[in-house]
């Protein structure tokens, strides 16, 4: 191999994940005015080359340094998130023999092109890929190539949350050695991908009836951008079930500064909420985008505030569970969350005389409470509803928030006592159309009854009717001895 020291370098710029092949002289410089071999290629190298794909979530900081076809210094790349399951393919460029120099004359028409690789791509047109591989902790290793310049593309993904694909990149096999007058025949690139992520919560607070609101949050992580870049789509959708009254949707964001999570001002024109059939959409406008696109570690959040109207379901057992999935697309990424639901119950109350549960007693009061109210700390607890059982004996609670419950009855059936503890915890569940029920029962005011024979309460009569009759008899002898004393 000969000493000749080479008048050119290789530099492999990295934009968002696009590797471009640099200039004339990356390639290599002045030709050799023959088709001899170039100068320091040892062709003996020939389907020998290697090619290592590192891929990478875009970092929130870019990085210092641009990729030059060595391994990335120790420390670079901490804190990078590596990307499984990204599909590349690696064709060589026909004509581009890196062994010859009708190959570099080719290479350099490519490198002086205003578009190099829409250029390769069409000298590629519909040949079969040379290599293609999934990343496996984020890289493919690819052994054996020949020497030439490759268009590299990532074919698929299928990492959900990728927002935007790397842009087809050429790189040269062999590259010159940055640090040195040697040639890599073993090349590293590190094309990365913007991420994004998304979650969804439910805020049930407050809510214990039909009628009252449910929130829910879609949280969205904003893809970091290479400077410059900005993102060309951003809309947050949510379809809501049927059962579930729409009342407003809230965009806001929020960004990192200095380590602490930090509001970001969204104005009326940043974004545009609609609401059709159920269907929410905050779409960020242009200048949205620009503000979402700068921010370091951002989130967009959309609070959606509904109400549970009903919860009949097609299937029984999904009687009161109501689901919901948010939803986002990114400029070429359409990402859901999982699934959070809401539950719901019904409960009925039937009101029975005791050892006779299915008798059915009307007017008994009943009060509902989120707490117990026989506790002294709930003292103050105030019902959530008040009603009185019907002529079947019920009162029905058409729609609660599942969990525990207490009712208390304050009021019983006329001829009925209260019970001694008036208080009954009931659970609410979801996923059953006929809901729960529970049996209270009440005792008969007891009937007036004499006490029993020749108990102490017999003698007690007895005694006071002789006294009365001995007092009657008294005063009608003293009247009689009177009158004849008159006469």
């Amino acid at each position: 191999m000969a000493s000749t020291k080479k008048s050119l370098t290789a530099r492999v710029a990295i934009s968002f994940g696009a590797v471009a092949l640099a200039t004339a002289t990356a390639l290599g410089g002045a030709l050799p005015a023959s088709a001899a071999t170039p100068p320091n290629v040892d062709t003996a190298m020939q389907d020998q080359a290697e090619l290592t794909i590192h891929k990478f979530a875009e970092p929130v900081v870019p990085l210092a340094t641009e990729s030059n076809g060595l391994p990335a210094a120790a420390g670079v790349l901490d804190g990078l998130t590596a990307l499984d399951n990204v599909v590349f393919t690696a064709t060589l460029v026909p004509g581009t023999d890196l062994t010859t120099a009708a190959g570099w004359a080719l290479a350099d028409t490519i490198a002086e092109q205003d578009d190099p690789v829409a250029y390769a791509d069409g000298l590629v047109d519909s040949l079969p890929a040379t290599r293609s591989g999934m990343t496996v902790d984020g890289q493919i290793h690819w052994k054996g190539l020949r020497l030439g310049v490759y268009l590299v593309e990532e074919a698929t993904s299928l990492t959900d949350n990728i927002t935007r694909a790397s842009e087809p990149f050429l790189v040269s096999l062999p590259m010159a050695n940055p640090n040195d007058d040697t040639w890599l025949y073993s090349v590293h690139v590190y094309p990365k991908n913007s991420v994004a992520a998304i979650t969804k919560d439910v805020d049930e607070t407050g809510a214990h009836e039909l009628g009252e609101t449910v929130r829910w949050t879609i949280d969205v992580s904003v893809p970091e951008m290479p400077s410059g870049e900005m993102i060309s789509t951003f809309i947050v959708t949510d379809q809501l079930d049927s059962r579930l009254r729409y009342q407003s949707a809230t965009p806001r964001a929020t960004e990192m500064v200095a380590g602490v999570v930090t509001d970001v001002a969204l104005a009326s024109s940043h974004f545009k909420t609609t609401h059709a059939d159920g269907l929410v959409t905050v779409e960020f406008t242009e200048a949205g985008r620009g503000v979402l696109s700068g921010l370091n570690e951002g989130h967009v959040y959309v609070d959606v505030v509904t109400a549970v109207t009903r919860l009949e379901a097609d299937a029984p057992d999904q009687h009161g569970i109501i689901e919901n999935v948010g939803s986002v697309r990114i400029d070429d990424a359409v990402i859901a969350s999982d699934p959070v639901e809401t539950r719901w119950g019904i409960l009925t109350i039937h009101k029975a005389e005791t050892d006779n549960s299915g008798s059915a007693l009307e007017g008994a009061v009943f009060e509902l409470y989120t707490v117990n109210p026989a506790l002294a700390e709930n003292a103050a607890a105030a019902p959530i509803e008040t009603l009185t059982t019907g002529a079947a004996g019920n009162i029905m609670f058409p729609g609660l928030l599942e969990g525990t419950y207490w009712v208390k009855e304050t009021v019983a059936p006329l001829g009925y006592q209260l019970p001694v503890d008036p208080v009954t915890e009931v659970s609410v569940v979801a996923g059953n159309a006929a809901g729960v029920t529970v049996i209270v029962e009440n005792t008969k005011v007891p009937a007036y009854e004499l006490p029993i024979t020749g108990g102490t309460g017999q003698a007690a009569f007895m005694i006071g009717g002789f006294g009365l009759l001995a007092g009657a008899l008294g005063f009608m002898l003293v009247r009689r001895r009177k009158a004849k004393a008159d006469a």
